[in-house]
């Protein structure tokens, strides 16, 4: 499957609860339908063995992240929309097949702590409980 922003290669990647493509080239991500969010509950967690690493922190690879894109299934043209209220992070969305990520936007959402189900992070949970057992 190509890279709906720069053509690149989608290399899937399987994960604990979903499917995910990394593009090889501008480190965009594509998920499949909910995949999305069944990736978010789980949060920081699933990140610890995952390829996503590059794709947290955005890089310019020269192209223009407001220019419209086509989805890479059915190549109609994607809606863009904000992923949470207030959030400043703008996603790309097909109805029908899934949504795309570029490059830095899904560390965005997850430093946001408007992931889908996050409240806590879950580093400050562990650090939290081990707090609370040293008091006993």
């Amino acid at each position: 499957m190509q890279c709906p922003r720069c053509d690149g290669k989608l290399d899937r990647i399987a994960l604990i609860v979903a499917e995910a493509c990394l593009c090889n080239r501008c480190e965009g991500v594509w998920f499949d339908d909910k995949n999305l969010e069944k990736f978010l509950k789980l949060g920081e967690d699933t990140l610890d063995s995952s390829d996503f690493y590059v794709s947290l922190e955005a890089q310019d690879h020269g192209l223009s992240l407001e220019a419209p894109i086509d989805c890479p299934y059915c190549q109609q043209r994607m809606r863009r929309y904000e992923y949470a209220r207030n959030s400043g992070i703008f996603l790309d969305a097909c109805s029908s097949h899934g949504v795309w990520l570029d490059d830095g936007e899904l560390g965005a959402i997850l430093k946001s702590g408007k992931g889908a189900a996050r409240s806590i992070p879950a580093s400050f949970s562990r650090w939290l409980g081990g707090w609370f057992r040293g008091l006993s």
